[in-house]
């Protein structure tokens, strides 16, 4: 009851407006989205809710690296994903990418509490919600924190306010400035081109390198782009 997609929304609006790309991938839609589209994912995903089981963290991984790699290069803001710690390492095994900042909007349980009977909960209901997130996100904030990638952001203010802290830690981390880190304009001015996505593999004639860059395509289903290639098409 936090408001994180309508934060998430904003926050991706704000960029638009400044002329950046970004994409607000939201996780309970996506799935729908591959429910509806009938694709292999979709299936799985139908017969196990059908069912009344939990979408497997490595197949919401699945769904969400299909999402990031179709997005534009830019910034990619995934909204209510990953739930735990465990999820966590799933989606970066799966993606092979790890992310570079996490929002926690910190609302008080009461706060929590009280918003979702507002919603329709029965005060049992709110509480044993909030009692599940907390013991599922536990885990998942201490290895945020670890990673120093951690930021809150306070749930009690006016969303306009949540809004600014929000993209202002976002803003610090495409520039590289987050937790005390610089860098050159240069360097800034590469980060927002190339979204950091961008990989160079060299090597004498004949090291390997076409079929280092084949198998890492393979494994983390990224572009491999090769020179000699690419002037011959």
């Amino acid at each position: 009851a936090a408001g994180r997609s309508e934060l998430c929304e904003k926050l991706c609006g704000s960029l638009r407006e400044s002329g950046r790309t970004c994409q607000h991938l939201n996780h309970p839609a996506l799935l729908k989205a591959e429910v509806a589209a009938e694709t292999e994912a979709g299936l799985e995903i139908a017969s196990l809710t059908g069912q009344g089981k939990i979408v497997p963290a490595a197949l919401s991984a699945r769904v969400i690296k299909s999402s990031v790699l179709a997005s534009p290069l830019g910034v990619c803001i995934l909204d209510g994903y990953p739930p735990s710690e465990a999820a966590l390492k799933t989606m970066a095994d799966e993606i092979g990418h790890a992310p570079r900042l996490a929002l926690l909007i910190d609302l008080p349980e009461d706060a929590a509490k009280a918003k979702l009977i507002a919603a329709g909960h029965d005060e049992e209901s709110a509480q044993q919600r909030c009692m599940l997130f907390k013991a599922q996100s536990k885990g998942l904030i201490d290895e945020l924190e670890r990673r120093s990638i951690l930021h809150k952001v306070d749930g009690t203010k006016p969303l306009a306010e949540q809004l600014g802290a929000a993209r202002a830690l976002l803003d610090s981390v495409t520039r590289g400035t987050v937790s005390g880190g610089s860098s050159s304009s240069a360097a800034a001015e590469s980060s927002n081109a190339l979204g950091e996505r961008v990989v160079l593999v060299m090597g004498a004639p004949g090291a390997g390198k076409a079929t280092q860059c084949a198998k890492l395509a393979a494994k983390y289903g990224c572009a491999h782009l090769q020179l000699e290639q690419l002037m011959r098409s």
